[in-house]
């Protein structure tokens, strides 16, 4: 092989790697649609390893921010969402932060279930709807560490939701919310909230 066609080889080889590796983005599918920049408060920042969110604003501490996108329904009615999430709350802060995934929404009327881990290191899932968000089920036994990164898995199913942390199952809920919807990741309070290998997979 001659000098010219060896590089030529090279080249398209590192082309091939680059390209696989913009396709593995740590949030997968959300990557064109999360706040990237400065935004009322909030700041995003996309790395190849992580994506982090911030809220430094005092002001806001309730303040949401989520990002979804809409599964393919033609391929499976039903999905599931997994995200590994690590909270960094800001010090002083007076209500836990807290950070997850969510899924069943719909834009008009905002509608979401939500399963998140919080700064005391407390599983919630939480559902928002004209009522405002409030919290359905709280686990309160602090079974996580926070600051280490945590999977959140849920598994839609017919009529109901399965709940899995670090790949145990911990709760089955029967809601009455519509299991359809888009999919996503949210983030609440003031600090950080740190996101990497969301993935959203069809049920067999």
């Amino acid at each position: 092989m001659t000098v010219f066609l060896r590089l030529a080889v090279i080249l398209i080889a590192l082309a091939g790697a680059a390209r696989g590796m913009a396709a593995e983005s740590p949030i997968g599918p959300l990557e064109r649609f999360v706040l990237q920049g400065s935004e009322e408060g909030w700041e995003g920042t996309l790395s190849a390893d992580v994506y982090r969110l911030e809220n430094r604003n005092s002001q806001t501490e309730g303040d949401t921010r989520y990002f979804f996108v809409e599964p393919r329904r033609d391929e499976s009615r039903y999905w599931t969402t997994a995200v590994k999430v690590k909270v960094q709350p800001a010090s002083g802060g007076e209500s836990p932060s807290f950070a997850g995934i969510i899924c069943a929404v719909q834009s008009q009327p905002r509608s979401y279930l939500a399963f998140t881990i919080d700064s005391a290191g407390r599983l919630v899932v939480l559902r928002r709807d004209a009522k405002g968000l409030r919290p359905v089920w709280i686990n309160t036994e602090n079974p996580r560490d926070p600051g280490a990164f945590n999977e959140l898995r849920i598994v839609e199913g017919d009529g109901q939701y399965q709940v899995f942390i670090d790949g145990q199952r911990i709760r089955t809920l029967h809601v009455n919310i519509s299991v359809e919807g888009g999919v996503g990741i949210i983030a609440n309070g003031r600090g950080g909230f740190l996101f990497r290998d969301f993935a959203i997979t069809p049920n067999q």
